[in-house]
C-alpha cells in the first residue's frame, strides 16, 4: 500500500524537470484561455453593475460585486502580462507565477461563493464547485501544493458557510472536493506515467542507435557510424578547431591467422580495438572498424602533429606487445595519419589523402605511421 501510495503521489527525480515543463505549457493554455474568457465577461460585470443596475454603486452590495468583479479582471489582466515577460524566465518562476495565480482564482471564487450564500440566501455553492473542479481539470500544480490547499480552502468553505449550506449540500461538497482532489492526483499521475514511458522509449531508441553503430565483434564503431562522425567534424574544422583522423591497418595478419588460427587473429583484433579506447581516451575521439583488419580513430579537437605522432608510437607499441598464450605473435600494425585545419575538405578527399598515407607508409616501412596536413 505505501509503495503503491508513493508511486501514485511522487514524480520521480528523473524526470521532475520534464514534468515541470509539460506542466508549465498546459497551464500556460489554460490559464492563456481563462484569462481571455474572464476579461470580456467581468467587463460585462462590470458594466451591468455602473450601467443596467438602478443604484449602480450606490448600494454596499453592488460596491462588493464591482469590486470582486474588477478584481478577477485585475488578476487576469495581471497574468496575462506577467506570463509574457516572464516567457524566457526559469521553469521555477513561470510554474510560480501560474500556482499563484491558479490558487487566488480559486480564493476568489470561494470569496465570491461566500459572499453570495451570506448575503443573498438561499443560494448555492456553484461558483465554488465550478472553481474546484476547473482547478483540478485545467491547472497541473505538484500534488504537494495541491491537495493541502484543495483539502483546506474547502474545508474553510463549508465552516465558514455551515450555517448556509442544508446537510446535504455539505455532503455534496465534500465528495467533489474528494473528486476534484483525485482528479488532480489522476492528471499528475498520468503525466508521470506518459514521461516515463516516454523516457524508456527514447532509452530503447538510443540502445538500438547504438547497436546500429557498433560493431557486434569489438563494440566500436562500424564503418558506416565512423563516416558520419568524419563527416560531422570535417564541417566543423577550421584552424582555430583542426581535426585529425587516424587510419590503422594490421600488417601481415592473415599470416598471423594462418599460423596462429582465427582464435588468435579475434584475440589481436579485440586488443588492438582495447587498445585505441585506452590511448586515445579522454579525448572526444571515435573509435571504429572500417574493414576486416582496419581501424580508424577520429580525433575532433586534433593536438599538434608531435602529440598525434606519440599516440601513434604509443598505439604501435601496445599492438606489439599483444600476447597469445602468453608468447608473442608478432602482431604489428601501420597508421597513416591526415590532420585537418580548414573548412570545405569533403570526406572523399580525406578518405582518399588518409589511405594514400597508409599505404605509402606500409609500402615503405611496415610498423610504422606518416602524418601528413592539409591547412
Amino acid at each position: 500500500m505505501r509503495k503503491w501510495m508513493t508511486e501514485l503521489l511522487v514524480v520521480p527525480q528523473e524526470i521532475q524537470e520534464d514534468f515541470g515543463k509539460v506542466c508549465i505549457g498546459k497551464n500556460r493554455i489554460s490559464l492563456t484561455l481563462i484569462c481571455l474568457i474572464a476579461i470580456p465577461i467581468e467587463l460585462f460585470n462590470m458594466a451591468r453593475v455602473l450601467f443596467f443596475s438602478r443604484s449602480g454603486l450606490g448600494t454596499v452590495n453592488n460596491l462588493i460585486y464591482f469590486c470582486m468583479y474588477s478584481t478577477l479582471l485585475g488578476i487576469s489582466v495581471l497574468y496575462l502580462l506577467l506570463e509574457r515577460l516572464t516567457r524566457r524566465a526559469s521553469s521555477h518562476t513561470q510554474w510560480r507565477i501560474q500556482m499563484v495565480t491558479a490558487l487566488t482564482m480559486l480564493l476568489w471564487h470561494v470569496l465570491l461563493n461566500t459572499y453570495d450564500l451570506q448575503a443573498n440566501p438561499p443560494a448555492e455553492a456553484y461558483v465554488f464547485t465550478v472553481g474546484v473542479l476547473g482547478l483540478s481539470m485545467f491547472i497541473r500544480l505538484p500534488n504537494a501544493v495541491m491537495i493541502p490547499f484543495m483539502a483546506c480552502i474547502s474545508a474553510a468553505f463549508m465552516v465558514v458557510n455551515h450555517g448556509a449550506l442544508e446537510a446535504g449540500n455539505t455532503i455534496n461538497l465534500t465528495i467533489m472536493a474528494i473528486v476534484a482532489i483525485g482528479m488532480g492526483i489522476t492528471n499528475n499521475h498520468h503525466c508521470v506515467v506518459e514521461l516515463c514511458q516516454r523516457r524508456e522509449i527514447e532509452q530503447i531508441n538510443w540502445q538500438l542507435q547504438q547497436l546500429l553503430e557498433q560493431d557486434s565483434m569489438l563494440g566500436i564503431l562500424n564503418k558506416n557510424a565512423m563516416e558520419r562522425r568524419v563527416r560531422q567534424a570535417l564541417a566543423q574544422a577550421d584552424k582555430s578547431s583542426p581535426m585529425a583522423v587516424f587510419m590503422i591497418d594490421m600488417d601481415n595478419f592473415k599470416t598471423v591467422n594462418d599460423r596462429y588460427g582465427h582464435p588468435c587473429g579475434d584475440h589481436i583484433l579485440e586488443q588492438t580495438a582495447a587498445s585505441m579506447r585506452r590511448i586515445f581516451s579522454g579525448r572526444h575521439e571515435a573509435v571504429g572498424r572500417i574493414g576486416g583488419d582496419e581501424f580508424a580513430v577520429l580525433l575532433p579537437e586534433a593536438p599538434e602533429g608531435p602529440v598525434l605522432e606519440e599516440l601513434s608510437m604509443q598505439l604501435i607499441k601496445s599492438v606489439q606487445g599483444i600476447l597469445w598464450n602468453g608468447r608473442s605473435v608478432d602482431a604489428c600494425c601501420s597508421i597513416g595519419i591526415v590532420r585537418v585545419a580548414r573548412r570545405g575538405v569533403a570526406f572523399e578527399r580525406l578518405y582518399e589523402e588518409v589511405d594514400e598515407v597508409l599505404y605509402a607508409v606500409k609500402r615503405s616501412q611496415k610498423g610504422g605511421y606518416q602524418l601528413r596536413e592539409i591547412s
